[in-house]
């Protein structure tokens, strides 16, 4: 099995992809979703469908982690968690914090 990272970057309004593990691969597109069907398909064809491990990453470093057939870009947020003791665990301000991690993890309006 070979394993392969590709990585996006974006400039200008103009995706590409490139990989170090396959040189000779590169695409080029106009939007993301454009660029990730290119790049996994032809990764795929210029190894001839060997059995291939894809990791993918934006040139920021981050992961493009899939969901289902789905694939987002989701940026890295670092929350931290106030330390609880077992006989505060269901405390009101800590049922709050709870909620507010959950709106700010989902996206929903703080």
């Amino acid at each position: 099995m070979k394993y392969v990272t590709i990585v996006y970057h974006h400039e200008d309004g103009v995706w590409w992809a490139e990989s170090a593990e396959v040189p000779e691969f590169s695409a080029a597109a106009d939007t993301f979703g454009e660029i990730r069907k290119l790049a996994l398909e032809g990764i795929d064809f210029t190894l001839d469908g060997t059995p291939t491990s894809i990791r993918e990453k934006m040139d920021d470093g981050s992961y493009v982690p899939s969901i289902g057939d789905e694939t987002v870009k989701l940026p890295v947020t670092i929350i931290p968690l106030p330390q609880m003791n077992q006989t505060s665990a269901n405390t009101e301000s800590n049922v709050a914090y709870g909620r507010f991690v959950n709106r700010v993890l989902t996206g929903a309006a703080v």
